[in-house]
C-alpha cells in the first residue's frame, strides 16, 4: 500500500510538472501570436500608407488640370 502511495506521490508530482511546462508553452504560443499580430498590423499600415502615397500625386495633377 505504500508503495501504491509513493507512487500516486510521484505521478501527481509529474503532472504538476506537465502541468507548469504546458503553461509555460502557452505563454510563450502566446507571446508569439502577438508578434504575429503586430506583424500582420504593421504591414497592413505599411501597405496603406503606400496606397495613400500612390493616390496623393495623382490627386494633386487631377487638382492641377482641372484648374
Amino acid at each position: 500500500m505504500f508503495q501504491i502511495t509513493l507512487g500516486m506521490g510521484q505521478l501527481l508530482d509529474r503532472l504538476d510538472q506537465l502541468a507548469q511546462n504546458v503553461g509555460q508553452q502557452t505563454q510563450s504560443m502566446d507571446r508569439i501570436v502577438q508578434k504575429i499580430q503586430e506583424g500582420v498590423l504593421s504591414m497592413q499600415e505599411n501597405a496603406a500608407f503606400r496606397r495613400e502615397k500612390k493616390k496623393l500625386p495623382s490627386k494633386a495633377t487631377t487638382s492641377a488640370s482641372v484648374s
